[in-house]
């Protein structure tokens, strides 16, 4: 259940649905942020719709938000999640080393580059200090969860026996 409602209220759920919203196209941004392409930017679009999930609760009362967030919202963040299915590599990652005792993992950033509107992360990940994986993404999170896809890609390698 939580994993489910995790990937429900996930930043790429909510940037999708507000997408299909079509809400980047109403947002009122500063110079420098609409320069910068702040219109794609998932944190500042998922940002905006949670608001304006608040200003309606603000306005209407609860009922008046459930009935939008079950009504409209809820839909399309199901839609978002399409296949995802367990989309989360890093919780399968943990559960696997976990159930099999094989160590310690533990994420670190190899490095960051670009300007600060469009950086790009390189995570790795380590069990018990050994690398099995690594990757890039825009945001330090996306960045963890390709290395750990990768890193389950291996370690299911290791067990096939390749």
């Amino acid at each position: 259940m939580t994993r489910a409602r995790a990937r429900l209220v996930c930043e790429e759920a909510l940037f999708k649905a507000a997408l299909a919203l079509e809400l980047p196209a109403y947002l009122r941004l500063g110079n420098g942020e609409e320069l910068s392409g702040g219109r794609e930017k998932p944190s500042i679009v998922s940002d905006a719709l949670e608001a304006v999930i608040g200003a309606i609760y603000q306005d209407g009362g609860l009922e008046a938000a459930r009935s939008v967030v079950v009504g409209t919202i809820l839909k399309l963040l199901e839609a978002a999640q399409g296949d995802a299915g367990d989309k989360d590599c890093k919780t399968s990652l943990q559960e696997l080393v976990q159930r099999d005792h094989m160590g310690t993992l533990r994420y670190e950033l190899v490095s960051q580059a670009g300007p600060e509107h469009h950086k790009v992360f390189t995570m790795r990940v380590l069990l018990s200090n050994r690398e099995i994986g690594s990757g890039t993404g825009s945001t330090k999170q996306s960045a963890g969860q390709e290395a750990a896809r990768r890193a389950l890609a291996l370690l299911s390698k290791e067990a096939d026996g390749e």
